[in-house]
């Protein structure tokens, strides 16, 4: 009797096996924990299983699935054109037929919010719809791991690597769901109070305002589902490119390391290995990067837009607490996903970086607790910052001295200056003297006024 092959997978539940597909494959107890959030994907394109199950050759397997891409554009074209029309266009009987009441505030706040969310989600349907048009969808392939289609080696990861991807992939795509859900009934309930409010004021003809509704929350919904579930797999990708550049920067540091005993060939061909991993991966990054530079400028252009606005709306006019709060939270929302984004692909970025400082020789020259190398360049920024601070700490010395100058010379200090200007300004008697000089002035000069218009009378 043979003995039986080792797995790279090998979970115990009461002394029993789990059930596993294949040899090296992940565990389906795995898969169908996270094939649950993995579905997620399924609202914003219809032919993710088909492209991982390896049945896209130039067509798709069921070619209908791709109408499902174009009625959800057209979803949000409709969406996007009805909010650029009511931004700028003040006229009572197209509004009317949009769903919405005559310009006024806080409405045209909400309207301008809503219009930049709209182009958001307008621009990212039509990014997705155009990668299944031109297959653009090549970034989905670590992803068919966590399916059970090909096993975690061919990606380049052994066990655990796949269990810290596996555990962040999982925690990062329920997060997902649960801020899609949350923010989705959010947006549905402000939507339909918005529309009952509407019916009951009667600016709206009741037809066009249930109909607009109906849409507005479905729009909601793909549109939250578009943002975070977008926002989930960028940094699940993330994460898998930086395990992987991370363990080809220890397979370097372990070929350089001092104390390694391997033999010159076969530091050579450990060398040689490692850089044709690092090259399939890049080029991987680089077939990636047609889909995601595109996310990416849309994610940033957007988002700070969306900021500026809710920002401005929130702290810089006069409007009620409920607007204010809302416009800071969609501040903080929009913050918060382009925050996460950028973590996650300086991460990547930096795990890249570092595979060149490995080349160059990490003891070489002295660092500052890894931070940074001490080099010519490093010694100048620091002497610029210093001559940037010390400039700034001169001039604000020269400010108050002239400043302490100044008021030494006048008659008056800055309390008195202070009081004279708020008595000729405030001072609402009329039979009073309008004057901060002449309140000021000595008594006999007055009285030699009073004195000259007695004896002339």
């Amino acid at each position: 009797m043979s003995k039986p092959t080792r797995m790279p997978y090998f979970n115990q539940a009461g002394g029993k096996e789990q059930v596993v597909l294949a040899e090296g494959y992940l565990p389906t107890d795995k898969i169908f924990k996270i094939d649950r959030y993995l579905r997620y994907f399924g609202m914003l394109s219809q032919s993710i299983e088909d492209y991982l199950q390896g049945n896209i050759r130039g067509k798709l397997k069921r070619p209908t699935k791709r109408l499902y891409g174009l009625a959800v554009l057209s979803l949000m074209t409709i969406v996007f054109s009805r909010n650029m029309i009511l931004a700028f266009v003040d006229d009572p009987d197209v509004r009317n037929v949009l769903g919405e009441a005559a310009p006024g505030r806080p409405a045209k706040q909400f309207t301008m919010a809503l219009t930049l969310w709209s182009i958001y989600s307008f621009l990212i349907s039509r990014l997705f719809y155009r990668a299944e048009k031109f297959r653009w969808n090549s970034w989905l392939s670590p992803f068919a791991v966590f399916k059970g289609f090909i096993p975690p080696s061919i990606m380049g990861l052994d066990t655990e690597m796949t269990d810290h991807w596996f555990a962040k992939t999982k925690k990062v795509l329920a997060q997902m769901a649960l801020f899609t859900n949350i923010r989705a009934a959010l947006g549905s309930m402000m939507m339909a109070w918005v529309a009952y409010a509407r019916l009951r004021s009667n600016s709206v003809s009741q037809p066009f305002a249930l109909l607009w509704a109906t849409i507005l929350i479905v729009w909601v919904y793909y549109c939250t589902a578009y943002a975070y579930i977008g926002y989930g797999h960028f940094i699940s990708l993330a994460y898998y490119f930086r395990m992987r550049f991370h363990k080809v920067n220890e397979d370097i540091e372990s070929i350089i390391a001092p104390d390694n005993r391997m033999k010159p060939n076969e530091r050579c061909a450990t060398l040689h290995h490692v850089l044709n991993e690092h090259n399939e991966l890049c080029i991987k990054i680089k077939q990636y990067n047609v889909f995601w530079a595109k996310y990416l400028m849309y994610t940033y252009f957007m988002f700070v837009a969306i900021i500026c606005y809710s920002t401005f709306q929130a702290f810089f006019t006069y409007n009620r607490t409920l607007v204010r709060a809302v416009m800071f939270s969609l501040a903080l929302e929009s913050a918060y996903l382009i925050t996460k984004v950028s973590i996650a692909a300086s991460r990547m970025a930096n795990e890249l970086r570092m595979f060149i400082q490995r080349l160059s020789g990490p003891t070489i020259g002295f660092y500052c607790l890894d931070l940074f190398e001490i080099t010519y360049s490093t010694y100048a920024s620091i002497i610029a910052a210093l001559g940037q601070n010390f400039l700034l700490i001169v001039d604000f010395v020269r400010s108050y001295a002239e400043l302490k100058e100044e008021q030494s010379q006048s008659d008056l200090d800055i309390p008195q200056v202070f009081d004279v200007i708020t008595n000729s300004t405030f001072d609402l008697n009329p039979l009073s003297l309008t004057s901060g000089s002449l309140q000021g002035a000595l008594p006999e000069t007055l009285t030699d006024g009073d004195g000259d218009r007695d004896s002339d009378s």
